[in-house]
């Protein structure tokens, strides 16, 4: 294995503070909502919007990004999206009510969606098969220390001063990351894809779903995130609207959950090389599907709530990135899988 250049280190970093804007700016929103619903006085009915409207943009604008990746390059799609991720995080400070936020959160969507899967796909340009798995290794710590770190201050940030705050802190880092890309990257050095027209796209796509395989892991990988991100969204709006807690109350949630996903992360790779990943991700969804179903029947107290919040996270470790083993070796790096 060859040792790490000055070269690989400064995209890990670049990646690493991109990584930790993108997911904590993410995040963030589920323990603030209250604190948008008291702000603004929006009926609790519409604050829903606020994230799908954000889900709807970065997926879309994850469709057209992710084969755009592969044509022109890596480095120029991330000096896009940590641009574009650096403006909406300071638009947030001018926002003025629930439509101009709703506005502001569709176009932060956008700018993730750029992002979405750069990271992996990068190093799996850059980097050589032996220490691929390292360095996205250091790339997603950025995730944990944004739950452990990030969210928790961030929702102090908004309880004391305001929603936008934590928005406009976390654009710091990211135009940490834009710097460190602009001056520091270089698009990798393998070839790239060509795009003729709409119809080569939609073909590209289609090509992935003829095996069956690749299909059940993509259709797995968004069942199980979009179940685990409205659970944690509502769960957080129904605790705050029952028990009456406090911001930090909340943020101690995250920070309880987030040092858990470290420490089980590493078990549950191992235990996922033992008895398969396969295994272990059915395993978690069944369980998870009981723990859900149970929610308000086994919640008699606010305390119950960290139990319930470990297991929705820690079950996102072992299934992080499906395409590494379910994929076909032809489309792992592609953007477009990612």
């Amino acid at each position: 294995m060859r040792p790490s250049t000055y070269a690989d280190l400064s995209i890990l970093m670049a990646l690493w503070f991109m990584m930790f804007a993108a997911s904590s700016q993410t995040i963030i929103m589920t323990p603030i909502l209250p604190i948008v619903e008291a702000q603004f006085d929006v009926p609790r009915e519409y604050l829903g919007a606020l994230v799908s409207a954000y889900s709807i943009m970065l997926g879309l604008c994850a469709l057209i990004t992710g084969p755009l990746s592969d044509a022109m390059g890596r480095r120029r799609i991330l000096m896009i999206g940590t641009g574009a991720m650096c403006v909406t995080l300071f638009m947030h400070g001018f926002v003025s009510d629930l439509a101009s936020l709703l506005l502001i959160r569709s176009l932060s969507g956008v700018a993730a969606g750029i992002l979405s899967g750069v990271a992996p796909a990068y190093i799996g340009d850059h980097f050589p098969p032996e220490r691929r798995g390292w360095a996205n290794g250091v790339v997603m710590t950025a995730v944990a220390v944004g739950q452990i770190v990030g969210i928790p201050g961030g929702t102090i940030l908004a309880d004391r001063f305001g929603f936008a705050a934590p928005f406009v802190c976390f654009a710091a880092p990211m135009v940490l990351s834009f710097v460190l890309v602009w001056r520091l990257a270089r698009q990798p050095a393998v070839a790239r894809a060509h795009i003729t027209s709409i119809g080569s796209v939609v073909r590209r796509y289609a090509s992935m779903f003829t095996t069956p395989a690749t299909a059940a892991a993509v259709g797995a990988y968004c069942m199980m995130f979009s179940g685990i991100a409205f659970y944690v969204i509502y769960l957080v709006v129904w605790i705050k609207e029952t028990y009456g807690v406090s911001s930090d109350e909340v943020a101690s949630l995250f920070v309880i959950s987030g040092i858990a996903s470290v420490i089980v992360g590493p078990w549950a790779g191992r235990l996922s090389d033992r008895i398969g990943r396969k295994v272990l991700v059915v395993g978690g969804c069944l369980g998870l599907f009981v723990l859900m179903t149970l929610t308000t029947a086994i919640m008699t107290d606010f305390w119950v709530a960290y139990p319930l919040f470990l297991p929705s996270w820690c079950s996102c470790r072992p299934a992080w990135d499906p395409s590494r083993r379910c994929c076909p070796r032809s489309c792992r790096r592609s953007g477009a899988v990612r």
